[in-house]
């Protein structure tokens, strides 16, 4: 399956990846705190509607992603280091790779810890359906023309500040 997705489609994966990592990140503690632990059935349904949506591929490219960004970081100060720097990266992109589960194990807690058993089972099945496959397979390209849509409206309102601020600085005697 990995080998038929689009570059936008990874990519976009990506992005959903980072913001679902970000959350994580930034709601675990909260969730920690105000949840109890899941039963094994609730994170067994809920590991099913992860791999249903096909969740763990989208950590696929934030691994070696991460590893390319910090080669490049080392990189940029010690150029003379490259060949050693790309042998090092190999072998992280192979000893990293197995981190995606770590954070699948996470995913799947919080959605353990988040819904009923039961609103588990409503969610696995309404992704086994015909209209929740179809979400799954729709959902990407929705992300794609949403954060294009996003860019375009970020670039007009841009324009717009930038209009602003000239003519708001130029009433206070300055031109930029």
């Amino acid at each position: 399956m990995i080998a038929t997705i689009k570059f936008t489609q990874v990519m976009a994966g990506a992005a959903r990846a980072l913001v679902l990592a970000a959350a994580v990140i930034v709601f675990s503690g909260a969730a920690l705190a105000e949840t109890k632990e899941p039963s094994p059935a609730a994170a067994k349904i809920a590991r099913e509607i992860l791999d249903l949506k096909g969740t763990a591929a989208l950590f696929v490219p934030v691994i070696p992603g991460v590893i390319e960004r910090v080669r490049g970081m080392f990189l940029q100060t010690n150029p003379a280091l490259r060949k050693d720097l790309d042998a090092v990266a190999a072998v992280l992109r192979k000893d990293a790779f197995p981190r995606a589960e770590e954070m699948m194990k996470d995913l799947t807690w919080l959605y353990a810890s988040s819904f009923t058993e039961a609103e588990l089972k409503e969610i696995a099945a309404f992704y086994r359906s015909a209209v929740g496959k179809k979400v799954i397979d729709l959902e990407p390209k929705i992300f794609d023309n949403a954060m294009s849509a996003l860019k375009d409206w970020q670039d007009a309102f841009a324009e717009e500040m930038i209009k602003r601020f000239r003519a708001e600085m130029k009433k206070r005697g300055h031109d930029l």
